[in-house]
């Protein structure tokens, strides 16, 4: 299994990817099978391999790698389109740089069977369990009202992700929007007394590389050498699974009959693409729509992609109508 991924890292100087004058950078991440590239990348050095220090700042959530990044504590963070849209609003600045992760299958809503709940329909007047200022939130709402429910119909109670989960199987929850690899667990362990509501049509999961402008526009090197890391340790994802899953799985302490279940190479890519942008035009909308933040103007989010670092790496993956921005 090693004997393949050192046979794959010995190629990397024939793709570009070849030693530099050391650079340094401080990425707030979560510690998540959504971020899998940044923990295969570490682990082979590939960061090192590129000229780049690279030094994590372990966070739960996208919203808390947010707040590592306007707090100054990282150059550099990874987080859901949520987070992003609701920083923008609130008139911070940001550098999206990258698309790293797409999964159809990775947060759902689940709900007690003994609730009467068979459908989304039957959560009116009910409570659910969330945690704000995430993409769940929004995922939330957006699974309601495909099913014809207002967001009002339903009572949530924001939590951290580890609360939802305990109260909602203390009972004291209707429905909890869950992610995995929590997601698989609660089903595992409560089995036939619940349901898990996907929404593979109205959602895609999505996490990002965004950065401090100031950073982004003085590191140019440094940004694109670790895109080129990323792009590398996805190859490697891409060439033997198996010990990719392994690494991911040590990093994020999941067993690794879980991440059999869930570690899907072909979810992990960089990409900068129109579908990012109509998703955060929908997710600003939703947030002033319920509330979130205020109203204001809509943000041209198009105007912070910062789409020359990836597309000096790999071009083919950029499609943007790229007028009027930098």
């Amino acid at each position: 299994m090693k004997k393949h991924f050192l046979i794959a890292v010995m190629t990397i100087l024939h793709f570009g990817l070849s030693p530099a004058v050391a650079g340094a950078a401080t990425i707030a991440l979560p510690i998540r099978i959504n971020t899998a590239p940044f923990f295969v990348a570490s682990e082979y050095a590939l960061f090192a391999k590129v000229g780049v220090q690279v030094t994590t700042v372990p966070v739960n959530l996208g919203k808390d790698a947010l707040g590592a990044l306007i707090d100054g504590k990282a150059d550099l963070a990874v987080m859901a389109e949520t987070p992003i849209a609701l920083a923008l609003l609130g008139g911070q600045s940001l550098s999206i740089i990258s698309q790293i992760y797409n999964g159809r299958r990775t947060v759902a809503i689940v709900t007690r069977n003994d609730r009467g709940i068979e459908r989304l329909q039957d959560l009116k007047g009910k409570t659910a369990g969330v945690t704000a200022g995430t993409n769940h939130a929004f995922f939330l709402s957006a699974m309601l009202n495909i099913h014809g429910l207002a967001a009002q119909s339903v009572k949530t109670v924001n939590l951290r992700p580890e609360d939802v989960i305990s109260e909602f199987r203390k009972g004291q929850l209707d429905a909890a929007v869950v992610f995995e690899p929590y997601l698989t667990g609660l089903m595992s362990e409560l089995g036939g007394t619940v349901k898990a509501h996907y929404g593979e049509d109205v959602y895609a999961f999505r996490y990002v590389l965004v950065g401090n402008p100031s950073y982004v526009e003085a590191h140019s090197r440094e940004i694109r050498s670790i895109l080129s890391a990323l792009n590398e340790a996805n190859r490697l994802i891409r060439t033997d699974p198996r010990a990719a899953r392994i690494v991911v799985g040590k990093a994020i302490k999941e067993n690794d009959a879980t991440m059999q279940k869930l570690f899907n190479p072909s979810e992990y890519s960089l990409s900068l693409d129109h579908s990012l942008l109509l998703t955060l035009d929908d997710q600003a909308r939703w947030a002033m729509s319920e509330g979130v933040v205020k109203t204001g103007p809509m943000p041209n989010f198009l105007n912070f992609i910062r789409h020359q670092h990836l597309e000096s790496v790999l071009p083919n993956v950029v499609r943007l109508i790229r007028q009027g921005t930098r």
